[in-house]
């Protein structure tokens, strides 16, 4: 085909295709989340499959997003292209330059894998908000959101580092998958998300879970997660922290709750302070109804992130010390 020929036929596209305001919530919702299945697109916006392949192949074709196969993914997964980040531009205000480049395909799929299973926690979560007309969310980042700092260094927003409570001198950072809160009149509850796929090592205290967990133990008890208050708009003080982590079989969740209780960390009872659940067993339906277990395994309570159907789980004690 000749490159007038080609001109030709994207001129005819762009003519016969109109965006409709689900379109752009949908290039929208590809700004936010920066990769979506197509699964994921159909949970979100379609009541089919079918709608949802077309609408994305039509999308696609006029470029608006792009679309790629990895391994291991059931689904074609999207993400913006130039016109569609332009799109975007246009209904946030600013220009495509200020949003930065438009999204491409991650190299590890691995990787890909595990954003998409936190991007499931997501969309979870915020399907089961319009459940409960009594609560709110605040607001859900994920680990993608990126600051530059004074000197025009990138960095992510949510990465922290936590001070060794019992060796000072000792630094554990992290970056969690996803934070987000939940807000029941004046009272509102944070959550860390951790989504472990069973691809690191749990028992490895500088590179696998149990790094993750050390810096959870040091951070909350020095209330590092309190500048979240400003962030979601909270007046008040968390009434609940909550590290949630969402692991990939019944046998792996076991492992991690020995590795952190082999931890000893003082207090015992930041055990109590995080949560375990199979990351199958996550739906929008089941999210905030789902028995979640302590990490103590000793404790044989479960537990629910809305005590009933309408406040958020109130904590019996602060974690923070005086």
């Amino acid at each position: 085909m000749s490159s007038k020929r080609r001109a030709s036929v994207r001129a005819a596209r762009a003519r016969r295709t109109l965006l409709t305001a689900r379109d752009v919530e949908f290039l929208l919702a590809l700004y936010k989340y920066r990769l979506l299945s197509v699964a994921q697109v159909e949970r979100l916006f379609f009541p089919s499959t079918q709608t949802a392949r077309r609408r994305v192949r039509i999308l696609a074709a006029d470029g608006y997003v792009s679309t790629f196969r990895a391994p291991g993914i059931p689904d074609r997964v999207a993400h913006l292209a130039r016109r569609g980040l332009a799109v975007v531009a246009g209904s946030i205000g600013g220009s495509a330059a200020d949003l930065g480049s438009a999204r491409t395909q991650p190299k590890d799929h691995y990787f890909l894998r595990h954003s998409l299973a936190a991007t499931d926690f997501r969309i979870a979560v915020t399907q089961a908000c319009s459940r409960y007309p009594d609560v709110s969310l605040r607001g859900f980042l994920d680990d993608h959101v990126v600051e530059r700092s004074e000197r025009g260094v990138l960095r992510r927003y949510l990465r922290d580092v936590a001070a060794d409570i019992r060796a000072p001198e000792v630094k554990v950072g992290h970056t969690p998958d996803g934070v987000f809160a939940l807000a029941h009149g004046e009272v509102a509850a944070l959550f860390f998300v951790e989504v472990d796929r069973g691809t690191e090592s749990v028992s490895n205290h500088e590179h696998g879970f149990a790094k993750t967990l050390r810096f959870y133990f040091n951070y909350l008890v020095v209330g590092g997660y309190t500048r979240y208050e400003q962030e979601f708009g909270v007046t008040s003080p968390f009434s609940t922290v909550r590290v949630l982590v969402l692991t990939s079989s019944r046998r792996r969740l076991e492992n991690i709750r020995s590795v952190g209780a082999g931890l000893r960390f003082e207090p015992a009872r930041a055990l109590s302070f995080v949560w375990l659940a199979e990351l199958g067993a996550v739906t929008a339906e089941s999210v905030f109804s789902l028995p979640w277990v302590s990490l103590d395994p000793s404790d044989t309570n479960t537990y629910q992130i809305l005590s009933d159907r309408h406040s958020p789980t109130l904590a019996e004690e602060a974690l923070a010390r005086d």
